[in-house]
């Protein structure tokens, strides 16, 4: 971060080789268990807009497969991932949501209210509007092999689905400003209920205030996609 000044160029190589490595690593290895979701699709991220900058095919694997084992082992059929802010075990999404709901039910039951991370969500979100781009990016000449694409109608209706259930619902309707850290999905649940429940406008500054200012300032983004001719 920082600005003005000159010098630093050798360190943006680095930066930029960091993001696919890490990515790479964690397809390779199905290393998603217990990983901290919202710090690793920082590094996805990285690679996909790497890929768009530069062309460059190892980065575009990475997020590519990075994507895939998402939706394919960690994903909740709202769109959302996460639980307790990480990935937990391989197709163990619904275990999150019976096992977090059997101690105890109600808002007191604090695990029941902590799956799909707003944070989270709204970074896959992001990814997928950059793998979409790549449609285009095929479009304008830069190489793109046809198995690394997902459909760019799969992508947009994964996106819609998440925009409804991840992200406009996560602000409270009488109390602007006021957003959700998790949604919860166990048995029981109140979005008022668990460790954090609605923030609190003036003495909260979570993760995931900053991702629900920037998502609601994101409402009219992917209103309309075409796919190239």
């Amino acid at each position: 971060g920082g600005g003005g000044g000159g010098g630093g160029g050798e360190e943006v190589v680095p930066a930029l080789d960091e993001p696919q490595s890490e990515a790479e690593a964690a397809v390779a290895d199905s290393a998603f268990e217990g990983m901290h979701a919202n710090a690793q699709l920082a590094y996805v991220l990285g690679a996909a807009e790497l890929y768009l900058a530069t062309g460059e095919v190892r980065a575009r694997d990475a997020a590519v497969g990075f994507w895939r084992q998402l939706q394919r082992a960690y994903a909740y059929l709202t769109g959302g991932s996460s639980f307790q802010e990480e990935w937990r075990s391989p197709g163990g999404a619904s275990e999150s949501m019976v096992e977090s709901s059997l101690r105890l039910r109600g808002p007191r039951n604090w695990q029941a209210h902590d799956h799909a991370e707003s944070c989270v969500t709204h970074n896959a979100m992001l990814l997928s509007t950059k793998m979409m781009r790549w449609h285009a990016a095929a479009s304008r000449g830069v190489p793109v092999a046809a198995t690394a694409l997902r459909s760019l109608a799969a992508l947009c209706d994964w996106y819609e689905t998440a925009l409804h259930n991840g992200v406009l619902g996560t602000q409270r309707g009488s109390q602007p400003g006021a957003v959700l850290y998790m949604m919860p999905l166990g048995g029981g649940v109140s979005k008022r209920g668990g460790a954090k429940g609605w923030s609190n406008t003036e003495h909260h500054f979570w993760c995931c205030m900053g991702s629900a200012a920037e998502a609601f300032g994101r409402l009219h983004h992917a209103v309309w996609w075409a796919s190239p001719p």
